[in-house]
This record gives C-alpha cells, sequence and structure tokens, in this order.
C-alpha cells in the first residue's frame, strides 16, 4: 500500500497530540501518523487534551469541531 522508501524519506520528528472522541479516528490516525516517524498522543476529547497540553509540549493538535 505505502512505498517504503518514499516513506522514510518523509519522517521527520514531530509530536503531535490528536484529540478525537471516536476511537477507530483515533487508531487510524495515529497508525498514518506514526508511518511518518511522528510521535503521537492521544486524547479522547478536549479536557483530556487540556491537561496533556499543560504537561508537554505538542507541535501541532489535530482536533475536530
Amino acid at each position: 500500500m505505502y512505498d517504503e522508501t518514499r516513506i522514510e524519506s518523509l519522517q521527520f520528528k514531530r509530536r503531535v497530540i490528536v484529540v478525537e472522541d471516536s476511537e477507530i479516528n483515533r487508531v487510524v490516525v495515529s497508525e498514518i501518523l506514526t508511518s511518518y516517524g511522528v510521535d503521537v498522543e492521544l486524547a479522547n476529547d478536549g479536557v483530556q487534551a487540556i491537561e496533556a497540553i499543560k504537561q508537554s509540549h505538542f507541535d501541532m493538535i489535530f482536533m475536530d469541531l
């Protein structure tokens, strides 16, 4: 499905948090981001995300509205 050579060349070290109430969506997004070398933390909702952000630095926050 993925071209391994292309994925290796696109990898970068970043830390992101994915905020999503749907478990399946969290898993899918996490797998995609991890395949690109991204360090992913997951949160079920905004409250969990805020607590995580208070404790750690993230380069990006993925969340729906």
